[in-house]
Order: C-alpha cells, then structure tokens, then sequence
C-alpha cells in the first residue's frame, strides 16, 4: 500500500478529490469489487490472485490459484463473495477468501453477483440462463431471458435481481424468478449500476451516453459526457455517479450530471465504485494499481 499520487490526478478539470490510498496487484487488473458497508475492496488480477483491501488499503487476506476469471463479487457486508472462472466453475468465498464450496455450471458463465448480505449469488450463462443459489449452495430459483445477461446487480432492499444484456435487453426478477419488468434497449452497455432501491438504473452506453431508467425500466433521460463510456458507478440514492470511457477519462458528476471533476488517465479503467454517500471512489486500473479517492474528510 502506498500514498503516491498518480500522474493522472494532477492534470484535471473541476475541484480534484484527495488520495486516500493506493495499492499495486502483482499482475494486470482483471475485476474489481466494492463492499458499501463494509468499505472493503476485493481485487483478481491475471496471475490468479485475489486481494481483500481494509478501508485503509490494507491487505486483509491474499490468497492466489484462481487462475482464469472471468467475475468476481463481493458483499456490501464483508459476508463473503463469489468469483467466476472460465472453466465453468463459480465458487463462493468466505469473509477470508478461502473456498467454501463451488460448483460446476451447465454452460459458459458471463457475469455474478452477490447480495448485499452474502446470502445468494446470481449466475448468469451464455444460454440465457440465470441462476440462484443461496449460501448453503441450493438453488434458489432458475429462468431464462430472451438474451444472455451479462450484468447482474441484486437490489439493496428488496429480493430482486436487475439484468442486462450487451444488447437489447434490460430486466427485473424477483427471487422465485418471475420476470416484473422487461425495457429493450437500443444501445450496447459496457456497464450497469443502481441505486440501493433500483428507482434509479444506469447503464453506460458507449456512444448513446450513460442511460437513465427509472424503478419500472422506463427510460428517462441520459448524462452526456466527452467521450463514449464504458464504466458507471452511482452512490446509494445517486447523490454522485462515477463514470469512465474508452478514452480513459474518468469523470465524477452530481445527479443532474453537472460535471464536478474530470481527468485523463494513460490506460484502460477495470472497474469504477462510488461509495454509498458520495464521498469519494474507489477506481482500478489495467496494470494493477488501485486507488481510494476521497472528496472530503470523511472516511
């Protein structure tokens, strides 16, 4: 763990945050994770590694041999996580990032998420399948959407599960797997992230800007930025939303999308966390390096 700033922080448009902490993986950025209540940061990189980052940036537990992933997740609680590996395989994770058990999976896995609680954790596979195990590794529920999801996001307060696929589709199932609400979407997504109550969806749409649904998937609206974004993050009741693009700019906005503070970095964002108030971010790079940055004193 280190406090060095990075050179892409000293060039930027806006009222710039402060470097909480940083820290450097072994080998190239592969996930990147975000526990809101727990301030934790669960990291993977290429060589198979695993990291579980305190508030502090501390290392909490390391542990290394999951070699090809594709996901990981984490709680907002600290209870655990799931990580999802290319040979068909999803494993939930203990507190101390050891196995607690895993299972094999009938076709290739695209994307996992984890309740905010550890309790469930949502599976979602190239034949349009989605999956619900709960912790004990029984199967929740099971359905099956026109297109294959590639996002999953379990929503805070209540037990539902919101999906999207690369293209065409975004939706809404509760935990016996019926469909509540289903919104085609006319653009492809790099990314999805909702507030605690899912009242608001957004999904960074590349050239159509960063897409705004409301609690019913009706579209309402979109933040425009310089650049095609690739990456979106929103803070609880979205106070503040966190947005990277392919161009490698990073920006940090309020809820109407007034632009707060921007910058540029030199190589591709893996992943983007606002916390939960909007007090700062936690963001990761290609090569490893991971920051906390924090726009006041709060921790």
């Amino acid at each position: 763990m280190t406090a060095s700033v990075p050179e892409w922080m000293s060039g930027h448009r806006g009222t710039g945050p402060r470097m909480r902490w940083s820290f450097a993986t072994d080998a190239p950025l592969v996930g990147l994770q975000f526990g809101r209540e727990s301030g934790e940061t669960l990291a993977a990189d290429e060589s198979g590694g695993l990291y579980l980052l305190d508030r502090q940036g501390q290392i909490t537990a390391l542990t290394r041999g999951f070699h090809g992933v594709l996901s990981i997740a984490w709680s907002d609680s600290g209870n655990g996580g799931a990580v999802l590996l290319e040979d068909r395989k999803v494993c939930r994770l203990t507190p101390r990032l050891t196995v607690d058990w895993s299972r094999e999976l009938p076709d290739s896995p695209l994307a996992v998420a984890v309740d905010p609680f550890g309790n469930n954790i949502a599976v979602s596979m190239a034949d349009a399948a989605t999956i619900v195990l709960d912790w004990k590794k029984n199967l929740t529920c099971e359905f099956s959407t026109i297109r294959p999801l590639k996002f999953l996001r379990f929503v805070s307060t209540d037990r539902k599960l919101i999906g999207a696929a690369e293209y065409g589709l975004l939706c809404c199932h509760d935990f016996s797997g019926n469909e509540l609400w289903n919104e085609k979407i006319w653009t492809n997504i790099g990314d999805l992230s909702i507030t605690g109550k899912a009242d608001t969806v957004l999904m960074a749409g590349f050239n159509h800007g960063i897409q705004v649904f409301d609690a019913d998937g009706g579209q309402c609206g979109a933040y425009m930025v310089e650049g095609a974004p690739n990456r979106v993050s929103t803070t609880f009741t979205r106070e503040r939303v966190a947005a990277t693009t392919i161009e490698h700019y990073l920006y940090w906005m309020d809820s109407d999308g007034e632009l707060l503070w921007a910058t540029e970095a030199d190589e591709d964002f893996v992943g983007l966390h606002s916390d939960p108030l909007g007090n700062g971010l936690v963001c990761g790079l290609r090569s490893g390096r991971i920051c906390r940055l924090t726009f006041d004193e709060a921790q």
